[in-house]
């Protein structure tokens, strides 16, 4: 009924993808891992998650704060849902336990979760199985642009075929700017922490929208927090003209940190943009 898969890397294999349209066409759902590397899977494909077929459901990882994992990979167009991947007690060889993190942990969670449907209403169409997933699951603002449902896996949602809320999104010729300088040094320095709280009294939403940043992939970050502390979005590697995540209220916290190996040019933000 099932096929979960905690595994990837290598490129795109026409003899596998083939092997998945025949599991597709025998009604088994292909849950995959979306990866670790901590980079957008739209444009840099991860395999086997990234084939196109109706059986595969791609999954990205969460943590405890209802954030998406720093380390996991994410896509609009390529990543479904997201399931908990941080610090999970998994059973391993020698009748013992361990904790691990991964987009691997979090891919037995939809798979557990694929099979409680199948066990309850068995075997169905795999895309409107899917489809179902994605609509059921819990929206958030961490994966609102990171994943193609948008949301966290909800056993109970998928089992009863409910429909989780999506909030609206903000009128985008609402939103005003206002300039505003923060940025690194560059290059940035290894080991280092940078806090800076941005807020405007009053507003509705806001945002920031970052210039540029050149940052070690995957091992150093900017992340945007709202006033609950919590991680919206999280940004590593590369791009110019950032649209952030918006958050909630008015203030918004932006957090930098380095580890002590390699160091790049870093960020620059120069402009803030809220609605009132």
């Amino acid at each position: 009924d099932i096929m979960s898969n905690s595994w990837g890397g290598g490129g795109a294999s026409q003899a596998l993808e083939e092997a998945i349209i025949k599991a597709k066409d025998a009604g088994i759902v292909f849950t995959a891992a979306a990866g670790n590397s901590a980079t957008d899977n739209n444009s840099t494909p991860h395999y086997p998650s990234n084939y196109d077929v109706d059986n595969v459901i791609s999954v990205a990882a969460h943590n405890y704060n209802d954030s998406l994992a720093s380390f996991s990979c994410y896509g609009s167009k390529t990543v479904h849902v997201a399931a908990p991947g941080r610090n999970i007690l998994s059973t391993t060889p020698g009748d013992s336990y361990a904790v691990y993190s991964g987009t691997s942990m979090a891919t037995p969670h939809v798979t557990g979760v694929v099979g409680l449907y199948v066990s309850q209403y068995g075997r169905t169409n795999v895309k409107a199985l899917r489809d179902n997933l994605m609509a059921s699951s819990v929206y958030g603002r961490a994966y609102g642009k990171k994943t193609i449902g948008g949301g966290r896996v909800d056993a109970y949602n998928f089992l009863n075929h409910t429909v989780a809320p999506r909030p609206s999104e903000p009128d985008p010729s609402e939103w005003i700017s206002r300039p505003v300088v923060v940025e690194s040094d560059h290059p940035y320095k290894n080991e280092e922490k940078f806090s800076r709280l941005l807020r405007v009294p009053g507003a509705k939403h806001i945002r920031v929208i970052v210039k540029k940043y050149d940052i070690e992939s995957n091992y150093d970050f900017l992340r945007i927090k709202n006033a609950k502390g919590e991680v919206i979005e999280a940004l590593s590697g590369r791009g110019d003209d950032h649209v952030g995540e918006y958050v909630d209220g008015d203030s918004i916290t932006l957090e930098f940190e380095s580890d002590g190996s390699v160091s790049r040019w870093g960020f620059l933000i120069e402009e803030i943009q809220y609605i009132p």
